[in-house]
């Protein structure tokens, strides 16, 4: 039997167009880069003493986006949960921001999302 999604829960291409809707200011710069294959965003408040300067990945950075709340890259699935995105979503989007032939096709949505190619 298929599980029906929750109304409130996220879809993928939700979590895209948050990423894609964002872009930093002169007092929050973003900066989305590629590292060893992997998709990150550093966000980097100089003003507010303790914050400094924090590293991403897209499914932290929505839950960020969404909630204000700081969640490590290890700690993906807990900020998943944050912003109701199912575990196997939360997993897609790991996989494509992390490895080349994971999920090529998300992971091409999610690299043009962020504007960035996979050359940089």
């Amino acid at each position: 039997m298929i599980e029906k999604i929750p109304d409130n829960e996220l879809r993928i291409r939700d979590v895209l167009e948050l990423l894609k809707s964002v872009s930093g200011t002169a007092d929050e710069p973003i900066q989305w880069y590629i590292e060893f294959d992997s998709i990150r965003v550093s966000v980097s408040r100089p003003n507010i003493k303790f914050f400094g300067h924090r590293i991403f990945c897209p499914v932290t950075f929505a839950c960020f986006l969404q909630t204000g709340e700081f969640y490590r890259i290890t700690n993906i699935t807990l900020a998943g949960q944050r912003i109701n995105l199912s575990e196997i979503r939360v997993k897609a989007l790991a996989v494509a921001a992390d490895s080349i032939e994971g999920r090529p096709r998300l992971r091409r949505r999610l690299l043009k999302a962020v504007r960035l190619n996979e050359m940089q």
